[in-house]
C-alpha cells in the first residue's frame, strides 16, 4: 500500500528504473511511482532490511529529484509486510504526508493501520506522527523515528 507522490516522477522514472537489476525491471508490470519505488527497495534489500531499504530507496529518489528541481517533494505512507511483521512508513519532505493511523483491536495483541480511522472510537485511533515507520510484529507494536539515509560509502 501507497499514499503519496514524488513531485517530477516524469522526469526521474527512467533514472530509478536504470538502478534497478534486470530481474526486476523485467517482473514490472505498471508504470506508477509506488510500484517503482517497492521495486527499488526490493533491489535494496526489502527483504533483509525492510526498514533500511526503504529509507534507502525514499533517499534514492530525493536525491534523483534533486538532481532535476529546486522543489523535492516525497510524500510517502505506505505499508508492505515481510510475512512475519507488519511495516508502516509515514514521511513527507514538506511535513504534509498523508495520514496514518493505528488502533489495537480485541486484546491489544493485534494492531489495524489505517489511513483514515474506521468508526467514530476517535479515542482508539492514534495518528501516526510524520517522519515515523511503525512495526507490528510478535512483541506489539513500535513506533521509531524514520529519515531517509543513503549508506555510507566504503572508503
Amino acid at each position: 500500500m501507497h499514499n503519496g507522490q514524488i513531485s517530477g516522477f516524469d522526469r526521474i522514472r527512467r533514472r530509478m528504473e536504470a538502478i534497478l537489476s534486470d530481474e526486476l525491471f523485467h517482473a514490472r508490470t505498471g508504470t506508477t511511482d509506488s510500484e517503482l519505488l517497492f521495486l527499488l527497495a526490493l533491489e535494496f534489500g526489502l527483504d533483509q532490511n525492510p526498514q533500511g531499504a526503504i529509507a534507502r530507496a525514499i533517499a534514492t529518489v530525493e536525491r534523483l529529484s534533486a538532481g532535476v528541481s529546486d522543489d523535492v517533494l516525497v510524500r510517502f505512507t505506505a505499508a508492505f509486510s515481510d510475512g512475519r511483521s507488519l511495516y508502516a512508513v509515514r514521511y513527507a519532505t514538506d511535513s504534509r504526508p498523508p495520514t496514518l493511523y493505528a488502533a489495537p483491536l480485541g486484546d491489544a495483541s493485534s494492531y489495524c493501520l489505517v489511513s483514515e480511522p474506521l468508526n467514530d472510537e476517535v479515542d482508539r485511533w492514534a495518528e501516526i506522527p510524520d517522519g515515523s515507520i511503525v512495526v507490528v510484529g510478535d512483541a506489539g507494536l513500535s513506533v521509531e523515528r524514520f529519515l531517509p539515509e543513503m549508506p555510507a560509502q566504503a572508503a
